[in-house]
């Protein structure tokens, strides 16, 4: 109970940490993948940087309300467990790069697609809330 508790306090502290500019909508108002996901993988300083992208990716779910807090807490959770592999792997002198990679861009694919599902959500539940579907 008490790890809990701490993971949910620490997805707190990352939701008011700072607004999250992780993902620039474009047009279409959508997230489109661009090159600020370094997904050539490398060493553990690159590591570094996609974790942080995805960190930032969780700011920005919570802070635009396309990920609920147990979504976010599920993911930060997940990501610690694939920091930790990494951290290990980094430590016995032998980084693992194509297995944390892996690990990571199915991670990242994830919160992907439940950020476009958060979105199309809030699209839906406007539209109802608004009463335009008794005007149709």
């Amino acid at each position: 109970m008490k790890s809990l508790t701490m993971a949910f306090a620490a997805m707190a502290a990352l939701a008011a940490a700072a607004p999250a500019f992780a993902h620039p909508d474009d047009d279409r108002g959508g997230y489109q993948q661009g090159n600020d996901w370094q997904d050539q993988g490398g060493d553990y300083d690159a590591f570094q940087v996609q974790y942080a992208h995805d960190i930032d990716g969780l700011r920005h779910g919570l802070n635009d309300g396309s990920l609920t807090r147990y979504q976010a807490s599920v993911y930060f959770r997940e990501l610690q467990d694939i920091r930790r592999a990494a951290y290990y792997s980094e430590q016995r002198g032998g980084y693992d790069d194509g297995y944390i990679q892996r690990r990571l861009e199915i991670l990242h694919v994830r919160m992907h697609q439940t950020h476009e599902r958060g979105h199309e959500r809030q699209r839906y539940q406007s539209y109802y809330d608004q009463g335009d579907f008794y005007r149709r």
